[in-house]
């Protein structure tokens, strides 16, 4: 059932923390037009459009399932089922390239293994370099046959293993469930996940893994050895040239 005490400003803010990609997706003027022409199509009015809205904000955040819909629409819409699947429909092509994503974020919320941001953990709490090679790197350079919404699935996964909520060892299993493919296409990922994102991190990973150290302190080493090696490859001071006035004649 939806609660009638949605609050749809906590909501629009579990939107702004999705994906770049995600995001742009549903703050679109295309996906705004879309949404309008379905509920024109449906003749959602009064009540049933507050309704409707509150149902497709929930399924932008991972609280609802598509599976869900009919049920969902022919009770709280007052709909037949078939006019209530046929509306289903309509919003599961909306969501297009995106459905297999937002499965998976509200299968991940239904258990509760991680929520929409990734943690209380930022960017900013990573060592500079490795903040910047987190906006550089490029997963369809070396994963050209993959889609839109299982990019944006791998970079989740990619996150949770530089944030220490991911073991290596941990990864095959969660490709094959989050991205909905075998085993053998799974790890045929991985193994482009390690040659061409983890390897340069390796030592980072491993550290952060072993047991001995929090994430904290593994972070707090690699930000030292990051200050430490900028000062040793800063350029010597120069000394002051002499000028014309301070020429001793």
């Amino acid at each position: 059932m939806i609660p009638a005490n949605e609050d749809a400003a906590r909501t629009v803010k579990k939107m702004k923390q999705l994906p770049g990609e995600v995001k742009n997706f549903l703050f679109s003027e295309e996906s705004f037009s879309k949404i309008h022409s379905i509920q024109t199509e449906f003749n959602l009015v009064g009540d049933q459009l507050v309704l409707f809205s509150r149902v497709v904000r929930k399924l932008y955040v991972g609280e609802l399932a598509f599976n869900d819909l009919p049920r969902i629409f022919e009770k709280e819409l007052h709909q037949s089922l078939p006019l209530a699947e046929k509306l289903a429909k309509a919003i599961r092509l909306f969501f297009g390239p995106y459905v297999k994503f937002f499965d998976a974020l509200y299968e991940e919320n239904k258990n509760r293994n991680t929520v929409v941001t990734i943690s209380n953990r930022d960017q900013s709490s990573l060592p500079n370099s490795l903040q910047e090679y987190l906006h550089s790197y490029n997963l369809k350079e070396c994963l050209p046959s993959l889609d839109p919404a299982q990019f944006i699935l791998l970079e989740r996964i990619v996150t949770k293993i530089f944030f220490g909520q991911l073991p290596m060892q941990n990864i095959v299993p969660a490709i094959e469930k989050s991205l909905q493919v075998d085993r053998a296409v799974a790890q045929a990922i991985a193994s482009k996940l390690n040659e061409f994102v983890f390897a340069k991190y390796k030592g980072f990973i491993r550290d952060l893994y072993a047991g001995d150290k929090t994430f904290e302190q593994v972070v707090a080493e690699y930000k030292q050895l990051e200050e430490q090696q900028s000062q040793q490859q800063a350029p010597p001071p120069q000394p002051a040239r002499a000028t014309n006035d301070s020429v001793v004649k």
